[in-house]
């Protein structure tokens, strides 16, 4: 998918107003690499990206040239404010009073809501200089870019486990885990039962009733009967293979 003009607005509004919300200093620089990770991990996830931004490695890092021109177009009516960071370096942050609340999910579909959410839970408030190794240095696409204004190909992009998978990973609540543990003890009591009942009818337990003490008299004479049994066999015959003769 490629967010059209109205959702990328919105995408933009959201992650200045999450910034705000948790108190961190939003500049242009970590607000293009959030938009990069997003694409990222949405391709990860769905194997395609939210933009359609021409990522491409410059400065050392990936860099789309749509998007301050994107949002020049938008009319993207954040005020900027220009701080001095720790480090002693000049930087545009965004100091918004006021963003439109934006439902993400609502606007993007629930897909790439969880895609950017994902993001902006990981690296939102991270120090800019773990976020910039991690974008640099461990992303595929940069990993694979050799050369200064290449195009970054997404196609290296490992897949992620899905979604349902991934839901399934989620730790469980408590009285979720008890109910679950009382069924599966039930389930199991209920199989030892049909196991029990099964070798009971594999192997029953031997009736001395007059149908075995006549078998086992025929077989008393039988013995008796094969003590005086001598073998012989047709040496002149290979067909007969020693049958046996009776003599008395």
């Amino acid at each position: 998918m490629s967010l059209n003009e109205a959702q990328l607005r919105d995408l933009v509004a959201f992650i200045v107003s999450e910034a705000q919300d948790r108190g961190t200093e939003l500049g242009v620089t970590r607000l293009t690499k959030l938009l990069y990770l997003a694409d990222v991990g949405h391709f990860a996830a769905c194997r395609e990206r939210l933009t359609d931004f021409d990522w491409v490695f410059l400065h050392y890092g990936p860099y789309a040239h749509e998007f301050p021109v994107l949002l020049r177009r938008l009319e993207f009516d954040v005020p900027q404010e220009e701080v001095t960071t720790a480090g002693g370096l000049r930087a545009h942050v965004f100091r918004p009073p006021q963003v439109p609340e934006v439902v993400l999910e609502r606007s993007l579909g629930g897909r790439a809501a969880r895609s950017v959410r994902r993001v902006l839970d990981r690296w939102l408030e991270t120090d800019m200089n773990e976020l910039l190794s991690h974008v640099y240095f461990h992303t595929e696409p940069m990993k694979s870019a050799h050369r200064r204004r290449q195009r970054l190909d997404f196609r290296s992009v490992r897949p992620e486990v899905t979604d349902a998978l991934r839901a399934s990973q989620r730790e469980l609540d408590a009285a979720v885990v008890a109910t679950l543990r009382e069924r599966t003890s039930a389930a199991l009591a209920r199989r030892q039962e049909r196991l029990a009942v099964q070798a009971a009818e594999l192997d029953p337990k031997p009736r001395f009733d007059a149908t075995y003490h006549t078998a086992m008299s025929l077989v008393e004479q039988t013995l008796a009967l094969e003590e005086n049994t001598q073998v012989e066999t047709d040496e002149f015959n290979p067909d007969s293979f020693g049958r046996p003769t009776e003599r008395h």
